[in-house]
């Protein structure tokens, strides 16, 4: 698989170039996003030790009633409306299972005929054998969460009754048919998730071995954040980053074997605030949730706290981009705002984005950098 997949430096690769250079020179009315996150559903079939979402929304916020993508119609106009704006590439994602929703597989074909690159993030239980095909053709990657490297840890640490053995046989299937597919022409990268913590430590080598002989690509291991941004135990750290290592040495060869470990260990520790005005990456990026609003990213619950950019079922023509309201609420993000979670995903790309605009000279990739993954930045 290309180096650039999980690159946090994909922002500066040549072909967004354009947009940076607006965003340097405060021209955000004539700026695209490039990367939109979608929750299609907040219903979810797990109930995860680690949820982040039960830990921002409470585990009352688990329901898909109120979920916004109900028909058809629904999806075809979100789809219409991300390329008439212009956007690159879309996330689909949680909030809760994004397969809950029977419109996700729908909702996933239409921004693809429009050719905008499309990622899926799922636990893969409710993947069906007849959808396989299909979701491979459209998306450019799958990413399967894994917790758990037997039944009996997969269950407590899910808090399912599937067991592990029933996601090892979709993750085969899907395997199986992709490379069908690539022989095609067709390439979906397909990867797992695998989030560190006590309870799944000992199976952090044992399940890359599995996963590469099932025939993936890669797995990407990630902490579970603790709640409250506490302090991460230094000593579950220290066993997870030495096993880590462990399966990058004996493993990667022809599968990849990421960990943002330490840098998101050293974000989640640091006591001081973030050395940046204001989070520059949302002018690039914004979320979709399930109940149809548009909040700047996911990681506490902005509607709540009053940056609700707008809702969907409201302003279907999305006139909300680059508003006086989306921009007010950018600039409040960042070192003025005490709640920004402090393992955010967009940290050293927002460190990268703000040398930037101050004038520093950065290096666009041009010619080392060419995988399908750069417009997911």
């Amino acid at each position: 698989m290309n180096q650039c997949f999980q690159s946090r430096e994909k922002i500066f690769h040549f072909a967004h170039k354009k947009e940076l250079i607006k965003l340097k020179e405060s021209k955000f009315s004539e700026m695209k996003p490039i990367n939109v996150e979608i929750q299609p559903s907040m219903g979810c079939n797990r109930r995860c030790v680690f949820c982040n979402t039960i830990s921002v929304f409470g585990r009352q916020s688990l329901t898909s009633k109120y979920d916004f993508l109900k028909t058809k119609d629904d999806v075809k106009l979100i789809a219409d409306q991300l390329s008439i704006i212009g956007v690159k590439s879309v996330n689909i994602t949680g909030g809760g299972e994004p397969l809950i929703n029977n419109q996700t597989p729908e909702l996933i074909h239409q921004i693809a005929k429009h050719n905008i690159d499309v990622g899926l993030v799922t636990d893969g239980d409710l993947i069906r054998k007849d959808q396989i095909v299909n979701l491979l053709n459209d998306c450019k990657w799958i990413r399967i969460s894994v917790n758990g490297h037997n039944d009996q840890i997969f269950d407590r640490v899910n808090k399912t009754k599937k067991g592990f053995t029933h996601i090892y046989r979709i993750i085969n299937q899907l395997a199986k048919i992709n490379a069908t597919l690539h022989n095609q022409n067709k390439n979906c990268t397909l990867g797992v998730d695998y989030v560190c913590f006590e309870d799944t430590v000992e199976g952090i080598p044992i399940i890359a071995k599995m996963i590469k002989e099932a025939g993936f690509d890669y797995i990407s291991y990630k902490l579970a954040l603790p709640p409250n941004n506490q302090n991460l135990e230094r000593d579950t750290i220290n066993k997870s980053t030495e096993l880590i290592k462990k399966a990058q040495f004996e493993i990667s060869n022809n599968f990849d074997v990421f960990s943002i470990h330490e840098e998101r260990f050293e974000v989640c520790n640091r006591d001081e605030q973030v050395d940046f005005e204001e989070c520059p990456m949302l002018y690039f990026f914004f979320v979709i949730r399930a109940n149809g609003d548009i909040v700047p990213c996911t990681h506490i619950d902005f509607a709540k706290e009053g940056f609700l950019i707008s809702n969907i079922q409201k302003n279907r023509n999305f006139s909300f981009l680059y508003s006086k309201r989306h921009i007010k609420i950018i600039k409040s993000l960042g070192r003025n705002y005490q709640k920004c979670f402090k393992g955010c995903q967009f940290d050293r790309r927002n460190r990268y984005l703000d040398l930037y605009r101050k004038g520093n000279n950065v290096k666009f990739i041009r010619t080392n950098i060419t995988s399908d993954h750069i417009n997911f930045i």
